[in-house]
């Protein structure tokens, strides 16, 4: 009892960890409403037991949703008490935990070994690289439809690798290429119906200074202000990077680690481990003096954008060749 029937379900990928919890319900398929309790906030130890012990009505099975339950505050003797539950879950009812937060702090980690033989642990993480690739060609595989690896990531690249965004545009090629009768998905039909928000485009400029190719930020630059980008907020975005690497160099200065960096700005980078572990290997490769004068440039383009807008672009052009020269040795 309990292993299948009792889910806890973690991990730093949200649209993962929602989706998992909704094809369960769809399996274990309750038809009274009655027999579905949720608890989200302002709830007691003894009311999911309470509920989950009820029987249920009008049908064989009940089930329990638990979302953000912090067992780690558990005194030693109700988490004695939570496992002694967990080992006794009926048959008849079915029992899940979801932990929204994209990482699970030390004390909740710790206790999750001690869950593990009475419960189904599903840790569902970001997918990254390869592996976020060849889910995107199996999605659109499952329709029917052909995509190759090299567009692929371009659609994932534009999603910021947000599996929330990717899945919605998946829907919609898909949507797009039925109408069109094609079977393959090319970059000339990414490039027609996913439009390339701004905070995107900056970071693609930001990330080819980083990577020292100045033609491409002047490039993608030249395209967001043919777009009539507001030269603040493009500035502002750019600058964006600048900060995640300002924080993650001193954070690696420091010894603290990637993971520790995500819990410690929870409520800044929530669901965005990616960005993290980018600015992480982005930031090792500069010194922390050359990226705080990065910053201190963008600061001073920004005063000055707000005081004369003449010829945003030109200013903006001169900035991104002056951080290109700070960042090269």
């Amino acid at each position: 009892m309990g292993k299948d029937n009792t889910y806890i379900v973690y991990g730093s990928d949200g649209y993962l960890k929602s989706k998992f919890v909704g094809d369960l319900l769809k399996k274990i398929d309750i038809k009274q409403p009655c027999n579905l309790t949720t608890f989200k906030e302002d709830f007691e130890l003894y009311e999911i037991i309470d509920a989950t012990q009820t029987i249920p009505f009008a049908e064989e099975k009940r089930c329990v949703v638990v979302y953000n339950f912090a067992w780690e505050s558990l005194t030693k003797k109700e988490v004695a008490g939570f496992l002694t539950f967990l080992a006794n879950v009926s048959d008849q009812s079915f029992l899940i935990f979801l932990r929204t937060e994209p990482k699970l702090n030390a004390a909740a980690t710790k206790l999750l070994n001690s869950f593990g033989e009475f419960a189904t642990l599903k840790e569902l993480n970001a997918m990254t690289g390869l592996a976020l690739i060849n889910f995107v060609i199996s999605e659109f595989e499952a329709s029917g439809i052909k995509i190759s690896r090299v567009c692929a990531s371009s659609l994932t690249n534009l999603c910021s690798l947000n599996l929330h965004f990717i899945m919605l545009e998946i829907s919609k090629l898909c949507a797009y290429a039925n109408a069109f009768q094609k079977n393959v998905i090319e970059q000339s039909d990414i490039d027609l119906m996913i439009k390339t928000n701004l905070e995107q485009s900056a970071f693609e400029i930001s990330k080819a200074i980083v990577q020292g190719d100045l033609k491409l930020a002047h490039k993608t630059l030249s395209g967001m202000m043919k777009n009539n980008g507001p030269p603040s907020l493009i500035v502002a975005a750019i600058s964006t990077l600048f900060i995640d690497l300002l924080r993650t160099k001193i954070a690696s200065l420091c010894k603290i680690t990637p993971e520790t960096f995500s819990a410690d700005f929870a409520d800044v980078y929530k669901g965005k481990m990616f960005r993290i572990q980018n600015a992480y290997k982005l930031a090792s490769k500069y010194t922390l003096n050359s990226i705080i004068l990065c910053i201190d440039i963008l600061s001073a383009l920004d005063v000055d954008l707000k005081n004369h807008s003449d010829d945003s672009q030109t200013s903006i052009q001169e900035v991104l060749c002056r951080i290109h020269m700070c960042l090269t040795p």
